[in-house]
């Protein structure tokens, strides 16, 4: 990477992604409850519509943010397969009664002993639906936290909120083995296909032989890390229990973080209590 994308660009936890945004210029403060908010929401609401208006207020965060899509294609295709399977998974294996029976088939799996029973109704697909539009809402809000977030960024709004230090240190470190396991699963791939071993033209059952292969160096150099980690907090004398630690910057709470905050709680607030049948 250039000096100059270094000065335009900054990395999350995955990728490198341009902070000219207002989402990223955010107090972790605000970006944390931000996140909070929106993923206890689409717990919280059981209305397909306000669900609907929390996927569309996550959606308008990431175009705010300016998050370059050819970024997040993959994760996006890969989610969408996700989605589909559980929908059609409730569909199919989930029993909801209805005053409509649009299919209804019993298929004896194991002889009187399994059987597979295919009861699809209004609810079902009302469930299945409402299930599908969460997972999507859910996704967003993970991919607007995973590419505006900073893992330092992250820990920084979490001693700030006095959460236990203890959990900070937690945190801290598996999102360090998280990204260290990221290069190591790059620099091992790189390496076997240096050696001839193709990933794209292979087979399925081939693919599966061969990553199983990849991921026993992989778990090597995940112990080695693991213990180099150790070392290195012992080295640095961190206690478990924590303590009175200065931290090397300040961020100051600006006004955009407490309007950001504000009329994300009077919108949810709106959507809480519109009435809908």
């Amino acid at each position: 990477m250039s000096l100059k994308e270094s000065t335009t660009s900054v990395r999350t936890f995955f990728l490198w992604i341009p902070r000219e945004s207002i989402i990223h210029k955010l107090h972790p403060i605000t970006k944390i409850i931000l996140m909070l908010i929106l993923g206890s929401s689409i717990f919280i609401l059981s209305n397909p519509i306000k669900i609907f208006f929390i996927l569309i207020i996550s959606t308008i965060l990431l175009i705010i943010s300016r998050i370059p899509i050819k970024m997040i294609w993959k994760f996006i295709f890969a989610s969408t397969g996700m989605i589909s399977a559980c929908v059609i998974a409730w569909m199919l294996f989930s029993i909801e009664a209805g005053s409509t029976i649009y299919f209804e088939k019993y298929i004896e799996i194991i002889p009187n002993k399994w059987i597979w029973h295919i009861y699809i109704t209004e609810n079902t697909i009302f469930k299945s639906l409402l299930i599908g539009i969460k997972i999507i809402s859910m996704i967003l809000v993970t991919i607007l936290f995973l590419t505006t977030m900073r893992d330092r960024e992250f820990i920084y709004g979490l001693r700030k909120m006095h959460i236990p230090f203890p959990l900070c240190l937690a945190t801290s470190l598996t999102f360090r083995a998280m990204y260290i396991f990221r290069q190591d699963y790059q620099i091992v791939k790189e390496a076997m296909m240096s050696r001839g071993v193709d990933f794209k033209t292979i087979s399925i059952p081939k693919k599966i032989i061969q990553f199983s292969r990849l991921f026993i160096p992989i778990l090597t150099l995940l112990f080695k890390r693991a213990q180099e980690m150790t070392l290195g907090v012992e080295a640095r004398g961190i206690p478990l229990k924590g303590g009175k630690y200065s931290l090397y910057h300040d961020i100051p709470i600006k006004k955009i973080d407490y309007v950001f905050i504000l009329s994300i709680f009077l919108i949810l607030l709106l959507i809480f209590y519109l009435p809908l049948s």
